[in-house]
């Protein structure tokens, strides 16, 4: 399910995307053209509670992580392990939550 071992081991988070008539292919093809030299991988769309608006979730290479860190600010993308930080201001459903884990030591330390 997971892609690491091959070196894709950040999930990243791009709100209030939703692919409507673009297919993943697409959304990988726009990302990879706005961030070049930055290799990644789709996870998925999904739903954000209460509304339903769709987010993108995808990997980021760990040898592009540096390069990557500031870029993504201009595009509003999120560490999976910000987002899941602070549920108070983005809600997952469970099974989306539990799916993904939390790769930034423990939870109790934050």
């Amino acid at each position: 399910m997971f892609p690491w071992y091959d070196g894709y081991t950040q999930l990243c988070v791009l709100p209030n995307i939703a692919l409507c008539t673009s297919t993943e292919a697409d959304f990988m093809n726009w990302l990879t053209e706005a961030l070049p030299g930055i290799r990644f991988r789709y996870a998925e769309q999904i739903a954000a509670l209460p509304k339903g608006n769709a987010d993108q979730l995808f990997w980021v290479h760990k040898d592009d992580i540096g390069k990557f860190a500031d870029e993504r600010l201009k595009f509003g993308i999120i560490w999976w392990e910000d987002i899941v930080r602070n549920l108070s201001n983005v809600k997952y459903p469970v099974d989306i939550l539990r799916k993904y884990p939390y790769t930034w030591g423990r939870m109790e330390d934050k």
